[in-house]
């Protein structure tokens, strides 16, 4: 089959994309001489704002984000894994509100050591995950469940329109999603719904094209079945149950394919509407699963798990080197993008989830100019 233009331009965005790699070591905690009391209150800001920061890192608040300047010693080989970490510590310490997720999008400047990724999800502390697919994570010296890297701000208007929503509901999902095994007691295969990392549904199974992946199937009543690429694109039923969001009495059985001969797909491929823009036939064989058949192998969802999608705190940061200015053109960029996303989860999730991507927390205090010698050029932001 030979791709579309467009076909070949997501397959270029897409290589390495949405990983979820596994949570780093525990980073060292906060120490005194690591952050002082280098904040700005959002109803405080001066205009136009002074340079302040006596620490290596500064943060300041504003009303609806968090601009997170980097030191020049985090960016020694690149922002990487510990600076992405170190980020969050620093924007979400000494807060009183307890923010769930922080997500971080950036400059186009900021160098990282993320290069040919779109994105990614890094579980801090994901006790909420139902299924072995995943040991559980816990990282007390990172105070939210989850961070997640959005890439520079700009990088996403190169996307054709709404594969930026989809990415981002699917790595919001990463945190419940997707790790249920089936039963088999003749040992056979029990990650047959899961695909590439286990941590995805497998491009065989049937999703409605849902932002954790496989494919919308059609059963064409011949035993082949081919992809709709043009429906769905919104969480399942089964998805919205691993949120916490819907009960497993309005879960359909989930239908899986086995091909009948050898296919150049796998169940560690993609969507197939992000590769192709025709769709894909198949000759195989299907069973399903019901959600009793699920429950029976990974346990009832509802009795193990007491954190859901339902209501999330998210705090949305902004990442700046150490020189670069913050412009209101780069602010407007970020809360555009901020804003997409905040309506494209109510998309995905039927408007279940009360997703909150705001700074709710006004515990700043301004310090005093005197005392705050300048470490970023003046009126820089």
């Amino acid at each position: 089959m030979t791709a579309s233009p467009l076909g070949l331009a997501r397959a270029a965005l897409l290589v390495g994309l949405l990983l979820a790699p596994p949570a780093a070591a525990d980073p060292v905690p906060l120490h005194d001489d690591f952050l002082h009391d280098d904040y700005l209150r959002a109803d405080q800001l001066p205009a136009p704002p002074p340079a302040y920061g006596d620490a290596p890192w500064n943060v300041v608040d504003l009303d609806d984000l968090v601009v997170v300047r980097v030191p020049d010693h985090a960016l020694a080989s690149g922002f990487d894994h510990s600076a992405f970490t170190r980020a969050i510590q620093v924007a979400t310490a000494n807060r009183d509100v307890a923010y769930d997720i922080a997500a971080m999008v950036h400059s186009d400047d900021l160098p990282t050591q993320f290069t040919g990724a779109a994105a990614f999800h890094l579980a801090y502390n994901n006790a909420d995950v139902w299924g072995s697919g995943r040991d559980p994570v816990q990282t007390p010296a990172v105070p939210v469940r989850s961070g997640l890297w959005l890439n520079a701000i700009a990088y996403w208007d190169r996307w054709p329109e709404g594969s930026p929503d989809w990415v981002f509901c699917h790595e919001v999902g990463h945190q419940w999603l997707a790790f249920p095994e089936v039963p088999d007691p003749d040992g056979g295969d029990t990650q047959a719904l899961l695909g590439r990392q286990r941590a995805h549904w497998s491009y065989w199974v049937s999703t409605d094209n849902s932002p954790m992946e496989g494919n919308a199937w059609v059963d064409n009543g011949d035993s082949t079945w081919t992809t709709d690429p043009a429906t769905g694109g919104v969480f399942t039923p089964l998805d919205l149950y691993l949120l916490g969001l819907l009960p497993a009495d309005e879960v359909p059985p989930v239908t899986v394919l086995e091909p009948l001969s050898a296919e150049p797909r796998s169940r560690e491929s993609a969507p197939e509407w992000l590769w192709y823009d025709a769709p894909y036939t198949v000759a195989a064989a299907a069973s399903s699963w019901t959600i009793d058949d699920l429950v029976a192998a990974n346990g009832l969802w509802e009795s193990t798990i007491g954190h859901t999608a339902a209501d999330l705190e998210l705090l949305f940061l902004v990442v700046v080197g150490p020189e670069e200015p913050v412009t209101d053109a780069l602010l407007a960029g970020a809360r555009a993008r901020r804003d997409a996303w905040k309506e494209a989860w109510s998309t995905c999730t039927g408007g279940r989830s009360d997703l909150r991507m705001g700074v709710v927390d006004e515990g700043r205090a301004l310090p005093s100019p005197a005392a705050a010698p300048a470490l970023t050029p003046l009126g820089a932001w």
